[in-house]
């Protein structure tokens, strides 16, 4: 007997790989000191403008009380390979 040959059959797909990550730029370094330490309670150290520009870039969130890094923030850490 011939065996049939199945025309719409689609093959299983191949494993997916982790997307490869961007090598972090310098800024992305700078960013990562400023986050770790606001992360490790010394926000003081930070200079004024790049708070404000950790706030523009949606890193930050500061309140008249607070200082908290966002999700996009802890992102960066974990990519920087710094535990917040």
């Amino acid at each position: 007997m011939i065996a049939q040959l199945d025309l719409f059959a689609t093959p299983p797909a191949p494993p997916r790989a982790a997307p490869a990550l961007m090598p972090l730029t310098s800024d992305d370094r700078d960013a990562a000191a400023a986050l770790a330490a606001v992360a490790a309670g010394h926000e003081d150290t930070v200079a004024r403008e790049t708070m404000r520009h950790l706030v523009r870039i949606g890193l930050l969130h500061v309140t008249l009380t607070r200082i908290m890094i966002t999700k996009e923030g802890r992102a960066l850490l974990e990519r920087a390979g710094v535990a917040a």
